[in-house]
């Protein structure tokens, strides 16, 4: 238990806050600004996106999600400058979550299904919440809307816990093959190219930064989310302790509902089975594509 209070004190100290905030967001944005000097990815973007040769949403994408930090260092220094608390919790609860959902966008969610779409609701539902909180906080634990708001907090909580779950299962193992591979040195066979020393320089770094919030991230996120709702429970419940129970108690309930109708039944398990079958039987070759088709899907 001691360990756990020295671990909680030392990830929300407020020096911790802002050296994570402006240290990942500064590394960023120079790390895309020297992609752009170096290659010339944000103009080549403009260019195929204008020809039609890349979808004009698949671009506006990428612009928010080179753009963000940028966008998060602005509104940092006009509103949350003073206070590290306000500050971790944009950070963790709002600018990390919309940028990974623009991530998804480009690399994984090409097609929207009920689950996923269930897993967008969620999480837009909960940067909502968390951006209302953050903003106005006394207002947000005002009576006015509290049934949405413990909505959105008890939805994003299960959800986030879900996620933490997820990434708890493979940041071990990912930390276990970065740190084997690292020591092995063969990176400095690209390092000590001289012409690209400084883009070297900055990459690594910013890699480097990111494997390090990639670890530490679960254990910030399900605590401040912890942490938000427990405040917003305690205080809303001393204005009606029935309703908010019962809120709080339907808005999980139905979460998990939703969570487990809409995903366990999965068209790659019928797509797996009937593979199965075919390499049984001697199904004709276009049967068999049509069905890998189906399982990348």
């Amino acid at each position: 238990m001691q360990y756990l209070k020295l671990l909680k004190k030392f990830l929300f100290h407020p020096v911790m806050a802002h050296l994570l905030f402006w240290g990942w967001n500064v590394i960023y944005f120079l790390s895309v600004l020297t992609l752009e000097i170096n290659e010339g990815v944000f103009i080549r973007m403009v260019i195929d996106a204008f020809t039609g040769e890349m979808p004009f949403s698949i671009f506006l994408y990428g612009l928010l999600l080179f753009s963000m930090p940028l966008v998060s260092m602005i509104v940092a220094v006009r509103y949350f400058l003073d206070d590290d608390s306000k500050l971790l919790r944009w950070f963790v609860c709002i600018e990390l979550p919309i940028m990974f959902l623009f991530f998804l966008r480009l690399v994984g969610f090409n097609e929207i299904t009920w689950g996923n779409a269930h897993f967008i609701f969620i999480a837009v539902l909960g940067i909502i919440t968390m951006l209302f909180y953050v903003m106005n906080e006394s207002d947000f634990l005002s009576a006015k809307w509290k049934e949405l708001k413990l909505i959105g907090l008890t939805s994003i909580l299960l959800l986030i816990a879900y996620v933490c779950t997820l990434l708890f299962m493979v940041i071990f193992p990912l930390v276990s093959i970065f740190i084997v591979e690292f020591f092995k040195f063969e990176w400095l066979q690209d390092f000590f190219q001289w012409d690209d020393f400084g883009w070297f320089i900055i990459i690594g770094i910013f890699f480097v930064f990111s494997t390090i919030l990639f670890v530490v991230y679960p254990f910030y996120a399900f605590a401040i989310y912890w942490q938000t709702f427990r405040k917003s429970f305690q205080h809303l419940k001393n204005q009606n302790a029935t309703l908010t129970l019962i809120t709080v108690a339907i808005a999980a309930t139905v979460n998990i509902a939703i969570f487990f109708a809409l995903n366990y039944n999965q068209p790659q398990q019928y797509a797996f089975d009937l593979w199965e079958r075919m390499e049984k039987e001697d199904f004709p070759l276009e049967l068999k594509q049509e069905t890998m088709k189906t399982k990348q899907k």
